[in-house]
C-alpha cells in the first residue's frame, strides 16, 4: 500500500472480507453497516483489535466521531456495491462532508452508466422486487467534482481492467465483461478529498496559466502551463 498504516473505512460492509486479504499488520480497518446487518456480522466475524465494526447508517453522520483518523497515516474509504441504491442528492451532501472531516482521503467506489441502471432494473423488476432499485449512476466521473470544492476526480477505470477472462468461463461472460468495458456501462471511481487551501492554490495558478495563454493568442505566441 502507498500508505500503509492507513484508516480504511468500509462503507455498507455486510460481510465482506477484504480486511483478512490485504492486512499487512498497520492498517486500522472499519466496517460500517447498519445495525442489524453490523450485528449479524458480529455472529459470524467478530471484531479484533485492528478490525471495528461500526453500527450505524452511513447518512448518519456521527460515525466520523467513531473513526481514529491520522492524517499523516492516511484515510482511504470504500464502497462495493452499495451507492447504486441511493439518489445523487443524498450521495453529495455525505461525500461533501466526508471530504471536510477527512482532508486528504481517498473515496472508491463502483457505479453503473445510466443506460446500465435502467437495464439492471428492469430485470429486477422481472422479480417481482419492487425494494431494490438503482437510482445513482455515473456517465461523467468528472461532474463528481461539482459536489463539493474539496473533491477531485483521480481515476475513473473500466471495472474488469486487469481481470484475465478464463477460458473455463462461458463465452457469454467472457463477452459481458469486454462489452461492459468497452461501453463503460460499470467503472470503479476514486476521488480524493483535497485541502481548500491546495484547492485555492490550484485555481489562482490554472487561473495566471489562462491569462498568459490569452496574452500568447493576441500576439500570436505561444504559451504552454
Amino acid at each position: 500500500m502507498r500508505i500503509p498504516r492507513a484508516t480504511v473505512v468500509n462503507i455498507g460492509a455486510g460481510l465482506d472480507t477484504t480486511f483478512s486479504r490485504v492486512d499487512n499488520g498497520q492498517i486500522r480497518w472499519y466496517n460500517l453497516d447498519l445495525p442489524d446487518a453490523a450485528a449479524f456480522r458480529q455472529t459470524l466475524i467478530p471484531n479484533s483489535e485492528r478490525e471495528i465494526g461500526i453500527a450505524k447508517s452511513f447518512f448518519d453522520t456521527s460515525w466520523f466521531d467513531d473513526v481514529a483518523f491520522n492524517e499523516s497515516d492516511g484515510i482511504i474509504f470504500i464502497s462495493a456495491g452499495v451507492f447504486y441504491y441511493f439518489r445523487e442528492e443524498e450521495l453529495k451532501s455525505v461525500v461533501a462532508e466526508i471530504a471536510r472531516r477527512f482532508p486528504g482521503g481517498e473515496l472508491y467506489f463502483d457505479a453503473e452508466s445510466k443506460s446500465a441502471v435502467a437495464k439492471s432494473n428492469s430485470v429486477v423488476k422481472k422479480t417481482g422486487n419492487k425494494n431494490a432499485l438503482m437510482y445513482f449512476y455515473v456517465n461523467d466521473a468528472k461532474s463528481l467534482e461539482s459536489w463539493s470544492p474539496m473533491i477531485r476526480l483521480v481515476s475513473c477505470e473500466p471495472f474488469f481492467k486487469g481481470i484475465p477472462k478464463k477460458k473455463s468461463w462461458s463465452p457469454g461472460a467472457r463477452l459481458f465483461m469486454s462489452l461492459a468495458d468497452i461501453l463503460g456501462m460499470m467503472k470503479i471511481v476514486c476521488l480524493r478529498f483535497t485541502l481548500l487551501d491546495n484547492v485555492h492554490t490550484k485555481k489562482s495558478s490554472k487561473g495566471s496559466c489562462l491569462h498568459q495563454q490569452n496574452a500568447a493568442l493576441r500576439t500570436k505566441g505561444g504559451v504552454f502551463c
